[in-house]
């Protein structure tokens, strides 16, 4: 959505007085995230966990470190892979309510499977785009004045 909204009342490059509409902007958006690499998509949550370091973003830490992680298996580097679900691990901590625990125990049994995995030494390839799948499409929806 942030391609979206820079995209959005830009002037269009044919005349400076017209500007995109909001159709023309989530293309763009659409088009953006469908072609982006795998190493963009890690070098976007890099920087976005930068980002992050009050206490009240463990969450979205947790998030992206997911997010970072499942990139990491789609390019076959478990061994990141590993190490982001084991930071997932150090951030949980003890847990002490439900969500945490059930978070806890799906972050294990995840590491267990990539830890059996990692065995098969699967090829690293980070040369493909994570989101040119159809599926990917669900969020791009534009609801009412399309103008």
């Amino acid at each position: 959505m942030q391609q979206f909204y820079q995209t959005f009342r830009r002037p269009t490059a044919e005349n400076s007085r017209q500007f995109v509409t909001k159709a023309e902007a989530l293309q763009a958006a659409q088009l953006y995230v469908k072609n982006l690499s795998a190493t963009e998509v890690i070098a976007y949550c890099h920087q976005r966990l930068a980002e992050f370091n009050q206490p009240e973003d463990t969450q979205l830490i947790i998030r992206f470190l997911k997010a970072y992680a499942n990139i990491e298996i789609l390019a076959g580097d478990l061994k990141v892979a590993i190490t982001s679900y084991q930071k997932i691990q150090e951030i949980l901590g003890t847990p002490t309510n439900d969500i945490d625990r059930r978070l806890a125990n799906e972050v294990a049994e995840k590491l267990d499977k990539l830890e059996f995995k990692k065995e098969a030494y699967p090829p690293i390839s980070y040369d493909f785009k994570p989101f040119d799948k159809l599926f990917n499409w669900a969020p791009f929806v534009l609801v009412g004045d399309w103008k």
